[in-house]
Order: structure tokens, then sequence, then C-alpha cells
């Protein structure tokens, strides 16, 4: 069973028939402060909880959970507490925690979309010309979850599942620049807020799985792939 009906929702389709429950429908913005939308979540997530409390239940919660400079901003007190109803009423399930996701009709509030969306229009805007970001294909995530949906040893668990490499905001400028054709238009920041997530849990499943985070090209490929 799939809840919602955005990109992470419309990746784990295989799963709409299962007897997993796949709940893609929170609050995507993470700069919502509006207590409705929290709200609307919530409800929803207990609904889906009590309705379904045979199966495996996956929730996507975000990476940026555990970042003190972020911990504070409304979006991240929500999901932690919704991490904790999960956990709470769920005998079954897997807490998946997200970076920055890249797909088909992804986030449009993500940082490569707003990047995509300036350079598209010539708009100017900052970078922080000394920070990192993580950043992820949908299609791994899908392949990443799977496994450990799976296997076993990863069920009442909470695990980031994430990009084994960083890439600054700058270089993503440039391959964005690249594939475009377009030139950005932008001032630069010495900033540094990069935040690094754990990568322990990514690390071992992308080994088992032969996945290409090491690719020089990873990057340039996922960007051409979606825009």
């Amino acid at each position: 069973m799939v809840v919602g009906n955005g990109l992470i929702a419309n990746q784990f389709s295989p799963y709409k028939n299962s007897g997993v429950l796949i709940f893609a429908s929170g609050v995507s913005n993470s700069n919502e402060e509006n207590i409705k939308q929290f709200l609307r979540e919530e409800d929803l997530l207990r609904k889906n909880l009590s309705l379904n409390k045979g199966k495996l239940f996956v929730y996507f919660s975000s990476c940026d959970v555990e970042n003190p400079k972020l911990q504070n901003k409304a979006y991240y007190k929500h999901k932690i507490k919704m991490e904790k109803v999960v956990a709470d009423l769920s005998s079954t399930y897997f807490i998946v925690r997200l970076p920055q996701v890249v797909g088909i009709n992804g986030n449009p509030n993500t940082l490569v979309n707003y990047i995509v969306d300036k350079i598209k229009s010539n708009s100017s805007f900052y970078i922080f010309s000394q920070t990192k970001k993580n950043i992820i294909d949908i299609k791994d995530v899908f392949t990443m979850v799977d496994y450990c949906i799976n296997n076993p040893e990863y069920l009442n668990k909470t695990c980031n599942i994430v990009n084994t490499n960083y890439i600054s905001i700058i270089e993503l400028v440039k391959i964005i620049e690249n594939f475009l054709g377009k030139k950005a238009i932008f001032n630069t920041k010495d900033i540094d807020i990069t935040y690094k997530y754990s990568l322990e849990c990514s690390k071992y499943i992308s080994k088992q799985l032969k996945l290409n985070f090491d690719d020089a090209n990873y990057f340039f490929n996922l960007l051409r792939k979606y825009f």
C-alpha cells in the first residue's frame, strides 16, 4: 500500500498491493510553519497506523532532524514527533531519513530546483561557496529502501538513506550551467554550513547493491537525467 502521490510515492508504486505500507504523504517544504499542515500529516499518519496494524510501516523523514543548526525549525521538530508516533504505534516499522532527493517532478523547494529555476529565468542568487550538500537519485533511494524492507535486520530501525559522497554548491551550479547551456548570475558568501550525516548504513547497503555513488559523473548524470 502506498499513501501519497508525489515523487516518493510514485517511485514506490510497486508496493501498492503489498503487505508493506509506504507512507509518503508528509509535509514536503522544510520552511513550512503552518501548524495545520503538520496536523494534517499527523492525522493521516495516525489513521493509517490504526488501520494497518499488521503491515510493515515505512515512514520518510529527514536527515536534518539531527542538524543542530536546524533542530529548532518547526518542520524538523514535527518530523521528530512523527518518527516517535510511528515507533510507538507500529509493531513493525522502518524509518527512512533522506537528504535532498532528485527525480521527475521532484520537490520544487529543493536546492537543485531552486538553482535550475534561477538560471533558466536569468535571476541572480546567493550561494555559500564552501558548503557541500548531499543529493541522491530517487531511483537509488528506492533500491536501498527496498533492500532494507527485505532484510529483517533493518526492521524497527531508523536509517539514513543517503549518497555516500557530497557535492559543493559551487560545483553543483557549474554542472547545471553546463547542461542548461546558460551562465548563472550569482554572488558568493564564503560560508560553510555543511552538515555531515552518518553514512554507516548507506555505505554498507550501497556496497551490497554495487551502487555508483563513487562515479565521478554521478551528479552530472543525475541532473541530466531529470532536467
